[in-house]
């Protein structure tokens, strides 16, 4: 099911990002974690986005199986 595959998914790597934050900086509230998210980083958004094209063919070489992303 390549079409569900996390490797297809960038945003996981970028949840991850936010989750790495919150886990370090403890927000107490709501508007903190706005605040987290606000802060991430849009240029290593855009470099995680632009790996689409490599995610892509790593799953056809794949065969659809896993890969390093």
């Amino acid at each position: 099911f390549p079409a569900n595959s996390p490797d297809l998914n960038p945003i996981k790597n970028i949840w991850k990002k936010l989750k790495d934050t919150v886990y370090c900086r403890q927000p107490r509230t709501l508007q903190e974690i706005r605040q987290e998210w606000d802060a991430l980083d849009l240029s290593e958004i855009s470099r995680i986005c632009r790996t689409m094209r490599a995610r892509c063919e790593a799953v056809i070489a794949a065969a659809g199986g896993p890969t390093k992303w």
